[in-house]
């Protein structure tokens, strides 16, 4: 039987201090707090300074690759993303003026405003957007500071730097600077950069050897030059001819084809192509560099057809950024007009019957990309509907046909250059190309080396698909220096003989072009490395058109081999530093105040390797121009 607590007497209540173990339990939770507090603050030094540290890009020196301030364009015709260099916003790229404007300004000084970035070029279409306050799309384009990066720091006390790591460094030139820039040149070696290649040759050898980037480095540095993804059909409604079609379909300085020859690839929506099997010859889908200029679009954006019809196209694919071809509003003191001295006009554009008003950005002709790039890779989706036949992929270079060919009955995949096989006997590695299925496949024709990819994984052929033995010496079959022809026109092609087959998501990406440029060479021109320019320079109403004409046009193309070779010798303890923004980067070959003249970085100077994106700019919060939502899809390891 349970039993009833006794009622207790009410004690009278009265203030008391807390008893003493209260006293002591609030003491240990404020001593524990600043214990817990101090050890974070003393890892997190540690960590910084002995582990990692956090970086902002400042600059764009490794645009696209790492981004320092810029616009991000989702490009109003094609939906093509990407990055337009916005440096010349802060004094970092400016020279100090936006500082200095802003301080005038609020002294109430009559002065112009900031320099400011309005318009930027599509790599995919060439459509430039006019970026300013008052465009057509009443879209606001902010612009972002750069990629935040974690460096894992005193790696370089273990193990020894790795050529082509993006790595960080104080700039010897002033060493309160930190600089990062990707590492070509180890110690006790020259580096030569020659063709938009770089070399190598170490220290008691006679040879310079062509230095390959591994797969990883590569991919990171490769640069859009299309994405059929992207095709507008609405420009091409127009009558304007589209990049990927039959081999029968030549126009412009193209090499004409038989004119009864059949129809090999179709297509309905010039996204997705097919061959029926039913042509036991190889035919060819070709792509071609078709790229309208701003006088085109006045009339593609309105949705009729050039007036003056298809001109300069298609042209050589070369070294065209991007992310330098910002337009800059920069209008200089006295001027009254805030669009002095920029190249944007207003046009008259038809409207139906009547006529309207619309700014229009026109394209900065010295962004085109002066070095013919021939170093390119092609990828696409291949859906095999009966094992049979062959495929092929083919690019060309100088001329040149590089071939990758897979039977689709064994799987075999067999890399060859056509015309050459006694010198490089073709070389055949097995694939699982064998039965119906989808396979991404990517093949490229990158440092004079051939190579072919499956679903991802990189196919190995016996000699590695290496053919640098061909260019090499007095008497080399494929010289360096040789020029482009009518070929080049077609610098990429997928084949089938006999095969049923369908290809979609088409690419093509060109290899990163190191401008062979010295303390002389950029001083005079850091942008273009032929030894003698056909490309006419200075901005003027004409000078667009004029560039175009020269890459579409392969009588003049001699010039485009003979380019210049510069060399970089060091010695111990000594490293030779390259940005990916070849065109843009001060990076080693301009260096002239370093210590003894040299063009290089000292071993004591180097502070890490960059690891990750930690934090790109932040996605904007909707109806609020503040970039703080985690942008999750731009964080990545960095190659």
């Amino acid at each position: 039987m349970s039993k009833t607590a006794s009622p207790k007497k009410t004690q009278p209540t009265r203030s008391a201090a807390p008893p003493a173990e209260d006293s002591a339990s609030a003491f240990r939770w404020i001593r524990e707090g600043i214990e817990t507090l101090a050890i974070a603050l003393i890892l997190a030094f540690l960590f910084k300074t002995y582990v990692a540290e956090a970086y902002v890009i400042p600059t764009g020196s490794m645009g696209p690759t790492l981004m320092g301030r810029h616009k991000d364009i989702d490009c109003p015709e094609c939906g093509f993303r990407y990055q337009v260099g916005a440096s010349e916003e802060a004094d970092e790229g400016n020279g100090g003026k936006t500082t200095e404007r802003r301080l005038a300004a609020r002294r109430g000084e009559p002065t112009p405003p900031p320099p400011e970035v309005v318009g930027g070029t599509c790599p995919q279409c060439r459509y430039t957007a006019y970026l300013g306050k008052d465009n057509d799309e009443k879209k606001v384009y902010l612009s972002y500071e750069g990629d935040r990066i974690l460096v894992f720091k005193y790696l370089f006390d273990f193990w020894e730097p790795t050529r082509w790591d993006a790595t960080v460094f104080r700039w010897p030139g002033g060493p309160q600077t930190n600089f990062i820039k990707r590492l070509v040149g180890l110690e006790n070696e020259t580096v030569r950069i020659q063709n938009g290649d770089i070399f190598i040759r170490p220290k008691g050898e006679e040879r310079f050897k062509i230095s390959r980037k591994p797969a990883n480095h590569l991919f990171a540095m490769l640069q859009a030059v299309n994405d059929n993804d992207y095709f507008n059909p609405r420009i091409h409604q127009t009558g304007w001819p589209v990049s990927w079609a039959d081999e029968t379909a030549a126009f412009g300085k193209m090499p004409t084809v038989p004119s009864d020859l059949a129809l090999a690839w179709g297509t309905e929506d010039h996204r997705l192509f097919s061959s029926n099997g039913s042509i036991p010859e190889m035919r060819w889908l070709h792509y071609r560099h078709i790229v309208p200029g701003s006088d085109d679009w006045l009339y593609l954006a309105q949705g009729e057809f050039p007036k003056y019809g298809v001109t300069n196209n298609p042209q050589l694919i070369t070294d065209f950024y991007s992310y330098n071809s910002g337009i800059v509003r920069d209008p200089p003191a006295g001027y009254g007009s805030a669009n002095a001295g920029l190249y944007v006009t207003r046009q008259t554009v038809p409207a139906g019957d009547s006529t309207r008003i619309s700014t229009v950005c026109r394209a900065n002709p010295e962004s085109v990309g002066f070095n013919w790039d021939g170093d390119l890779l092609i990828e696409c989706r291949l859906e095999v509907l009966n094992p049979k036949g062959k495929a092929a992929l083919r690019l060309v270079k100088g001329g040149v046909s590089f071939l990758c060919e897979i039977d689709l009955v064994s799987g075999a995949a067999t890399i060859s250059i056509p015309g050459y096989e006694k010198t490089f006997p073709p070389q055949t590695a097995p694939t699982i190309l064998n039965r119906a299925g989808t396979y991404r496949l990517q093949f490229a024709n990158v440092d004079e080396q051939m190579r072919f990819w499956v679903d991802g994984k990189e196919i190995v052929f016996e000699g590695s698909g290496e053919y640098d033995h061909l260019c090499e010496g007095r008497d080399a079959l494929l010289k360096r220096n040789r020029s482009p022809n009518a070929l080049d026109l077609t610098p990429a092609s997928i084949g089938a003989a006999g095969a049923e087959i369908r290809v979609d998501h088409l690419k093509v990406l060109r290899d990163l072009y190191y401008i062979a440029a010295d303390k002389t060479m950029v001083m005079y021109d850091g942008s273009c490395d032929l030894i003698h320019s056909p490309f006419y320079f200075g901005v003027n109403s004409n000078a667009e058109e004029k560039n175009a004409g020269i890459l579409s046009n392969p009588d003049v193309w001699e010039l485009f081999g003979k380019t210049r070779s510069v060399e970089f010798p060091l010695e111990k303890d000594q490293f030779f530093m390259l940005g990916d923004n070849s065109p843009k980067s001060m990076d080693a070959r301009s260096w002239n105040s370093m210590p003894g003249g040299g063009q290089y970085v000292s071993r004591d100077y180097l502070i890490g390797q960059a690891a990750v994106v930690y934090w790109p700019h932040g996605l904007r919060i909707p109806l609020v121009n503040l970039p703080y939502f985690p942008n999750v899809r731009d964080m990545r390891f960095i190659d």
